[in-house]
């Protein structure tokens, strides 16, 4: 069915696509519009969308690597995540303090990756929509309801 889509939209024909399969709707769609409560939120390519999105770079490597980078992004002020193998340090690669970040990693040994991180739309999605964690009124199970009474169906 995707490649269907892909294939109607390369030929030039408009495709609308709805889903909540965000890794799909970053492969399939061209431009992509975010909706939340019924209003359009966000609205653009993919590139666009990640231009917004907060500038966050990846580093990866030896274990002592990610520790050093770890430490001097916290003496510089820079936020840390954990990602995988690796760490996602807030700032594009060509601010100075991330740049400082790298040139440390590689002098300690064993720095692998040194890129910017291209967010996925669906964490994109999260920022934009501004998605809190449920209640837990929201995450109790509803009430079952009773399709039946005494002595017959309803």
């Amino acid at each position: 069915m995707s490649a269907t889509l892909r294939q109607k939209a390369d030929e030039g024909l408009p495709v609308l696509f709805s889903s909540h399969q965000l890794e799909l709707v970053e492969k399939l769609c061209d431009r992509v519009g975010i909706l939340s409560n019924g209003s359009l939120v966000a609205c653009g390519t993919i590139a666009q969308l990640r231009a917004n999105a907060p500038a966050r770079t990846e580093f990866g490597g030896s274990a002592s690597a990610c520790e050093t980078v770890r430490r001097e992004a916290h003496a510089a002020g820079l936020q840390v995540t954990e990602h995988g193998d690796g760490l996602l340090v807030d700032g594009a690669p060509e601010d100075p303090r991330v740049a400082r970040l790298a040139t440390v990693a590689l002098e300690a040994s064993g720095l692998t990756r040194f890129a910017r991180y291209d967010e996925p739309l669906s964490l994109m999605y999260r920022s934009v929509v501004d998605v809190s964690p449920a209640t837990p009124a929201e995450t109790e199970p509803t009430p079952k309801r009773r399709w039946w009474k005494k002595g017959g169906a309803r």
